[in-house]
């Protein structure tokens, strides 16, 4: 029988010949950027919770209208630019605008601190989605659905130790400024760490560079000939919520996605009162959220090297993809029966892991099976508009909630049975890919599509 450790499961997620290589430059890739962003999340939570911490309701709302401007922008840059340019872009936007940041933290004389804060939660909530879903983009782009299968959970172990050590950095740099120069020293020392997440990005743009020459020389043994050399993507600038809106799969796809983001923002404005209420000053408070993530991307790091790979091939995507909601909702109840920081610590830190480790890898192979312009604008559509709107969703509905009845019963209430219905959402997206997979195979005789395969357009009748 077939299990997690069986010969015929190791042999199902074994690396192929040539695929070592742009392993270890995807993972690296991810490193960088993960670690760039695991430098700015703590300065993130702190920022979000300096002023009164139900205003970080508004701060969702205020992202999802950001998102919804920024979306047609990008669709527009993915049609007109190739990918060898438009990958970069994206990424040197981004710390153009951190080192503006960073000098309005550094010179100002603090009494915008407040503002400046504010808008930075704002910006730093668009750029940790922006910068992966470009990546995993670009990975989908090169990888047909039984690679992407092997391969994706290997990559992502990168990102996870790259944001073990930017926890890392984060907490330990602090630590040891405070032990040098006092509080006030560490206080100072906070807006330094957007410096160090510039470089880091700027590291992992060459990566990318290295990847797309090591994919044009080995396209041949491969087989990735029609991914390393694709035409313009070319459409609309909306095109991407336009493919969504007519694909019962991509909706299936958003539909999971917001019982994630919903059920994880309820939990998200617990973590922010614990937190608060157990440290006051702005280091302690980025500390603490540091502590979060190292913990989270260690028990992250261990379940991807010895579990991920086993589980996907052994219960498939489907069975894969109903993990996460059962943990969320143990999490819920975990926090309920005993709201102490240690207790988020752990329940946030399996939820994210499982996020992290099971969950993202896997739902990246969903997007395996897409057209071209589907992988880059549809997608980014879903992983930025459609994940802000579960936030900004749940973020009104914590507001409604606390309105109408304070207390951690009525999300419990919540969000436990909208955690049933997400895991049976899990299961059916896993039939969904299985189906369209037979059906891109049966069109290639038995065989996968290529990778970079898109089905041409329907002749105009």
């Amino acid at each position: 029988m077939s299990g997690l450790f069986s010969k015929e499961t190791r042999a199902r997620i074994a690396l192929r010949p040539g695929e070592l290589r742009i392993v270890l430059w995807a993972g690296a890739y991810f490193f960088f950027v993960l670690a760039s962003w695991s430098l700015l999340r703590p300065v993130r939570e702190q920022m979000g919770i300096a002023g009164d911490v139900r205003d970080l309701k508004w701060l969702f709302l205020v992202t999802w209208g950001v998102m919804l401007l920024l979306q047609p922008l990008y669709g527009r840059v993915v049609a007109v630019l190739p990918r060898r340019r438009f990958v970069p872009l994206v990424y040197r936007f981004f710390a153009v605008t951190l080192f503006a940041f960073f000098l309005a933290l550094t010179l100002g004389d603090g009494s915008a601190d407040l503002l400046l804060g504010r808008a930075f939660f704002v910006w730093s909530s668009v750029f940790n989605l922006w910068v992966v879903s470009v990546f995993w983009s670009f990975m989908a782009d090169h990888f047909g659905s039984e690679r992407a299968k092997r391969l994706y959970p290997w990559i992502a172990v990168g990102g996870t130790l790259g944001s073990i050590m930017g926890g890392l950095l984060t907490w330990g740099g602090l630590k040891l400024v405070m032990h040098l120069d006092g509080e006030a020293g560490a206080e100072a020392a906070v807006p330094w760490l957007l410096l160090g997440a510039i470089v880091l990005l700027e590291i992992g743009v060459q990566c990318v560079h290295r990847l797309r020459r090591l994919f044009e020389t080995h396209a041949s043994a491969l087989g990735l000939e029609a991914a390393v050399r694709p035409p313009l993507i070319g459409g609309s600038a909306w095109a991407g919520l336009r493919e969504v809106m007519a694909s019962p799969y991509l909706l299936r796809i958003c539909l999971y996605l917001l019982c994630y983001t919903f059920t994880g923002t309820l939990l998200y404005f617990v973590q922010a009162d614990i937190v608060k209420a157990a440290f006051e000053t702005r280091a302690e408070r980025t500390q603490a959220f540091a502590i979060i993530d190292i913990v989270t991307q260690g028990l992250t790091l261990f379940v991807q090297v010895f579990v991920t790979r086993r589980l996907v091939a052994s219960l498939g995507l489907g069975g894969t993809l109903a993990i996460l909601p059962v943990i969320a909702g143990v999490s819920f109840l975990g926090i309920w029966a005993l709201p102490a920081f240690g207790v988020v610590v752990l329940m946030q830190s399996l939820r994210r892991a499982a996020r992290y480790a099971i969950t993202k890898p896997t739902r990246e192979v969903l997007f395996s099976v897409l057209e071209r312009e589907e992988k880059y604008k549809a997608k980014a559509a879903i992983d930025t508009f459609v994940y802000r709107t579960g936030d900004a969703v749940g973020a009104g509905t914590s507001m409604l909630l606390g309105a109408l009845a304070p207390g951690l019963a009525p999300v419990v209430l919540l969000a436990v049975p909208l955690s049933a219905g997400w895991a049976y959402l899990g299961r059916r997206l896993g039939r969904d890919h299985a189906a369209r997979s037979r059906e891109g195979a049966e069109e290639f005789g038995g065989e996968p599509p290529p990778s970079g395969y898109s089905p041409p357009p329907p002749e105009a009748s």
